[in-house]
């Protein structure tokens, strides 16, 4: 079974720091759903002010490309962790998340200590901020709903996890054809999940298929995640 997997994209140390979490590809329909911790020094945010650090979704994939590097050249720490559509299937997608922020606070503190940590809201405010205190921090911690945009720390964390989908969406292009953004909502994604599904009859391993839209496009590869999850325990116990 896939775990929750973390890379260290940047390692460093800051004293009283700044450190912001976020994801991207949580409503996809095909592909991982990619979360980020950077944490920055207060003269390292202003570099990446400077070089035009915000909300991902405000920028082009090009300018979030050449930003991705600006961040790991200007940043204290740079974490990433992926959840796999296989995970995100079987799992509460807002406790999977829950968990995601847990275990890059927790790697985070094996190298420093922040003097906050603002998370991008999404579920449950207090959920999260119980979380985040369950790993030991006893710094500041803010919630809020659109803080990509808001601080720019968070900001930073929205590109790293938006670059690494990003790629992850080419590479899939490149071996299946333009599949998209990957989003239920982009006429290209749903269009190439049907033409996949009438030509071969199933769907690529990277397609969620707990989403409900499959039951539209691709009738025979939509489970349930009740289904989904009661297919790991029968493997499970025929593979103890």
């Amino acid at each position: 079974m896939e775990e929750l997997s973390i890379r260290i994209l940047r390692e460093g140390f800051c004293r009283g720091g700044l450190a912001g979490v976020d994801e991207a590809g949580r409503g996809s329909l095909i592909g991982s759903m990619y979360m980020a911790l950077v944490a920055v020094t207060r003269s390292q945010a202003e570099i990446l002010e400077e070089l035009g650090v915000t909300d991902s979704k405000k920028l082009s994939p090009a300018t979030r490309e050449k930003l991705y590097g600006g961040i790991l050249e200007n940043s204290c720490l740079a974490i990433a962790l992926r959840v796999p559509p296989s995970l995100i299937d079987r799992r509460n997608l807002n406790m999977l998340e829950v968990k995601g922020i847990k275990k890059l606070v927790r790697v985070m503190l094996t190298y420093i200590v922040p003097k906050r940590i603002t998370v991008d809201l999404v579920g449950s405010e207090a959920r999260i901020k119980e979380a985040v205190r369950r790993t030991g921090y006893r710094g500041e911690i803010i919630v809020e709903a659109r803080a990509d945009a808001r601080y720019l720390e968070v900001g930073a964390a929205s590109i790293i996890a938006k670059v690494l989908r990003d790629r992850e969406i080419r590479r899939l292009a490149s071996i299946h054809g333009d599949l998209g953004s990957g989003y239920p909502s982009d006429p290209k994604t749903r269009r190439w999940i049907a033409e996949y599904y009438e030509t071969h009859g199933t769907l690529i391993p990277e397609v969620r298929h707990s989403w409900k839209t499959l039951l539209k496009l691709a009738p025979g590869e939509y489970r349930s995640k009740a289904q989904l999850r009661s297919l790991l325990d029968y493997i499970t116990q025929q593979n103890p």
